[in-house]
């Protein structure tokens, strides 16, 4: 009962971190519902919500997306999303636990300016690719998407509008894959349901503090929900 509980204010907290920082709120919500329900239930119920979700926030930020980037971007995310889904029920449990504690930690390496490391423009169709398998299969996608889009010079609404964009049909995209595969079941509808209530209600929360929240003060929030992750990452190893 508790586990059903957990998902009301996860999904808003999710949808208020993501709108605010533009990234954290859907690693935070699967590493947090691993552990509740594991991993592979987790990724099948954040797939329908996470998915809305985005493309609630992409709707409230429509007009400001960088289209040429997206595209390139999305053209290897869809397919890479779905290669991924495609694999994610036969991927061990352990491996996608370490892999939400890899990519967790990769995030907060890169806000502490120790990896530093960003893809070259040309090779955003085939980066797009890697991020859309990595998001299928851990639910990481994020840490590694936004680099590329502050490399490319993107911030506030446009950086916000822009990856939710791209991440509206990189869940598209696994949400497929997970079907074919039959980890979308009634229940996990049901649950991913009470996210996306809570998502979009986060969201219009979010969008309403970010002009309270400067620069540092977005970048501070979004650290401290990366340390959040890690520590829920490696809380999942260990268990």
């Amino acid at each position: 009962m508790w586990s059903w509980i957990l998902l009301f204010p996860l999904g808003l907290v999710a949808g208020v971190l993501t709108t605010l920082a533009g990234l954290g709120g859907g690693m935070l919500t699967i590493i947090a519902l691993s552990l509740a329900f594991g991993p592979h239930v987790a990724l099948a119920i954040t797939a329908p919500a996470l998915l809305l979700g985005n493309a609630h926030r992409f709707w409230l930020h429509r007009r400001h997306v960088d289209v040429p980037l997206t595209r390139a971007l999305v053209y290897g995310a869809v397919p890479g999303a779905i290669a991924g889904g495609l694999v994610a029920v036969r991927i061990p449990v352990w491996l996608i636990d370490g892999m939400l504690a890899a990519v967790t930690l990769l995030a907060v390496l890169r806000s502490l300016g120790v990896a530093k490391w960003t893809p070259p423009r040309r090779a955003y169709p085939p980066y797009g690719a890697l991020v859309g398998w990595v998001n299928a299969t851990s639910g990481g996608a994020g840490i590694l998407l936004s680099p590329a889009l502050l490399a490319a010079g993107l911030s506030g609404e446009i950086y916000i509008g822009t990856t939710s964009a791209i991440a509206t049909f990189m869940h598209a995209g696994r949400l497929l894959a997970y079907g074919v595969q039959g980890m979308v079941t009634r229940e996990t509808l049901a649950r991913s349901g009470v996210i996306l209530a809570a998502l979009i209600l986060g969201n219009l929360l979010g969008d309403k503090l970010r002009p309270r929240f400067n620069a540092e003060g977005r970048r501070k929030l979004e650290l401290s929900t990366l340390v959040v992750c890690v520590v829920l990452a490696i809380a999942g190893l260990r268990g």
